[in-house]
This record gives structure tokens, C-alpha cells and sequence, in this order.
């Protein structure tokens, strides 16, 4: 081989490694990528399965208030009305009440205004 050859195989080999070091982190970030995809996928469809299993723990839970078993009894047993998601008893109202004046005031103390003529 001339002294030109083997330059010109010694620049290819080195660009060849270059290359093929960018070439490596494509491929590692692809292979990662498919890690991200298979997580998300198990994600979704452990999502889909807790909705499910809160959705039938909230209709077993509805069925035994209605055979007869209390709310209190029912957490004794260990079984909450809040793991279904959705509480048996209504929410109360979020509306906020008006505060008591700080010192009340007996009608005695209340002294009529004179009437504006």
C-alpha cells in the first residue's frame, strides 16, 4: 500500500470510530426511549386498573350499607368508605357561615336613633 493509502485507511478508521461513537449514543438513547415507552404504558394501565378496582370496592361498599352494615362498622372491619373514591355521605356545604358579632348586645342596650324630621 502507498504511503497516500494508508493515510487515507488510517483517517477512514478514525473517522469510522468517531462516527461510531455517535452512532452508539443514538442507539442508547433509542433503547432508553423504549424504557420511557414501557413505563408510561405500565403507568396507564396500572391508572386504569386502580379506577377499576376503587370503582367495584365502591359498589361492594354501597352493597354492604345496604345489607345493613354501618359506615363505623365497616371501618372497625378495616374497610373505609374513602378507598372507593367516592364517600358514601354527602359533602358539606362549602359556604362559609357568617361570624357571630364578638360581644353580643342585649336589646336593652340598643338605644333608638331619633327620627330625622
Amino acid at each position: 500500500m502507498t504511503r497516500s493509502g494508508t493515510r487515507r485507511k488510517e483517517a477512514a478508521d478514525v473517522a469510522r470510530r468517531l462516527l461510531q461513537d455517535k452512532v452508539d449514543q443514538v442507539a442508547q438513547l433509542a433503547e432508553l426511549g423504549t424504557k420511557v415507552d414501557d413505563a408510561e404504558a405500565a403507568v396507564e394501565a396500572a391508572t386504569a386498573a386502580l379506577a377499576l378496582a376503587r370503582q367495584d370496592y365502591a359498589v361492594q361498599y354501597r352493597a354492604a350499607i345496604a345489607a345493613g352494615w354501618t359506615d363505623d362498622q365497616l371501618a372497625e372491619a378495616g374497610c373505609s368508605a374513602d378507598r372507593g373514591g367516592a364517600p358514601t355521605k354527602r359533602a358539606r356545604s362549602r359556604r362559609r357561615q357568617p361570624e357571630p358579632a364578638e360581644t353580643p348586645v342585649a336589646d336593652s342596650e340598643i338605644q333608638e336613633l331619633p327620627a330625622a324630621g
